[in-house]
């Protein structure tokens, strides 16, 4: 099965010649990391409102040649139990189809099935946090193969046995992890700011626990907790120090700051060899 974009037309462009402008103002901003970065993580609204700081991340990861993108990012509309594969044969996107790695994707979904029991893999379905970065993969990476994966609520152990998982095929499989995530909502700009720089400061920490705990308590706020979670973990894993590229909030598209959403991306690196332990 080829899932067609659901979002298309509506959070990014239909044509691919709309998108290109985003990438390349993007790529010209920031200069490419060399040794790339193995880890993202980008937000997930319209292009219009986060394409800018989610464009910039990738810009940092161009120099990468990987194999298969791993994109984690939270369900919105359809309900998970932990997180599941989205299983397809690829996703169409504005550049073409992005074919999905079938193998690895069945691995992870056998991961998730051990940590969590009924999480596992599931028909694929439209879901924008992940859609709306297809675009980017399949621009940046057109020989890479992908697999998707949606989240339910955020859960510790789930997102140690993922990060256990990647950290033992990122080097061998050639992989690139992207986790998404949009932050505080719906707050007026200076509470908003306020929301958005305590996570900051909790994400390049790569401490999860405190995180999770954070967000629990609504000192912070970030829709994406599993796969943020997931990120910090195998950052702290492999001894990296994430660093963020770009925090800005929804209303520098239209300067509406009576409610506004917060969105911030990074990568995490350096080189797997001298991240490790």
């Amino acid at each position: 099965m080829r899932l067609a974009p659901g979002f298309a037309g509506t959070f990014y462009p239909t044509h691919a010649e709309e998108i290109e402008v985003l990438i390349e103002d993007a790529i010209a901003a920031v200069e490419a990391r060399e040794p790339a970065p193995w880890g993202l993580l980008v937000p997930h609204a319209g292009y219009v409102y986060s394409g800018i700081p989610a464009a910039r991340a990738y810009a940092r990861a161009r120099a990468a040649d990987p194999d298969t993108v791993v994109v984690l990012g939270p369900s919105h509309r359809v309900w998970i139990e932990g997180a599941a594969v989205l299983e397809a044969e690829a996703f169409e996107t504005p550049y073409g189809a992005l074919l999905t790695d079938a193998d690895l994707g069945r691995r992870i979904a056998e991961t998730l099935t051990a940590a969590v029991p009924g999480a596992g893999g599931v028909p694929a379905f439209c879901e924008h946090s992940l859609e709306v970065q297809l675009p980017f993969v399949r621009r940046l990476w057109p020989r890479a193969r992908a697999v998707l994966v949606a989240f339910g609520p955020g859960d510790l152990v789930l997102a140690e046995a993922l990060a256990a998982f990647l950290d033992h095929h990122l080097e061998d499989e050639n992989l690139l992890l992207v986790a998404s995530s949009d932050l505080s909502h719906e707050h007026a700009q200076p509470e908003a700011q306020i929301l958005d720089a305590r996570f900051e400061e909790l994400f390049v920490r790569a401490d999860p626990a405190a995180t999770l705990r954070a967000i629990a308590e609504g000192i912070t706020e970030a829709c994406g907790v599993g796969p943020v979670l997931t990120l910090q973990t195998l950052a702290r894993r492999r001894g990296c120090r994430p660093e963020v590229v770009d925090r800005r909030d929804s209303s520098h598209a239209f300067g509406q700051t009576d409610r506004v959403v917060g969105y911030l991306s990074a990568v995490v690196g350096p080189p797997l060899e001298a991240g490790r332990k």
